[in-house]
């Protein structure tokens, strides 16, 4: 009888942490969903913008740049503690972003195109997939 007391209490307390353990994912992921709601929300008048014929690619980037900067900063701490290809896909993508940006406006070389503006974009935000 003893023994069996005791099963039922490991059992319990088992239940209880692998329980804790999905509570804490899932909470998690609805940050991770509210965070990724944001950061794309950030860039639709951008992309609105350079879906529009005509538009001055140049242009958008210098208005929409720094709320990009503010918003890569503030969904990055939700990428994930253990997962650290996607952490450094998302640093990679934000880099080209950065350079693609000093490069075509703040260096006024080359014009920029919507096509790669828009891929750089869509690059960032293949990390912002809900859950």
């Amino acid at each position: 009888m003893p023994n069996a007391v005791a099963w039922s209490i490991i059992a319990v307390l088992v239940g209880l942490l692998v329980g804790n353990f999905f509570y804490r994912e899932h909470k998690a992921a609805e940050r991770f969903n509210a965070a990724a709601d944001a950061f794309r929300e950030t860039f639709q008048p951008a992309i609105k913008a350079l879906l529009i014929q005509g538009a001055n690619p140049r242009r958008v980037l210098q208005n929409e740049f720094p709320k990009h900067r503010e918003a890569v900063i503030l969904f990055a701490v939700h990428i994930g503690r253990f997962r650290l290809f996607r952490r450094y896909g998302f640093r990679k993508a934000w880099g080209e972003y950065c350079v693609y940006y000093g490069n075509h406006v703040q260096a006024q070389s080359a014009a920029p195109t919507e096509k790669e503006t828009l891929g750089h974009i869509y690059a960032l935000l293949d990390y912002a997939k809900p859950k």
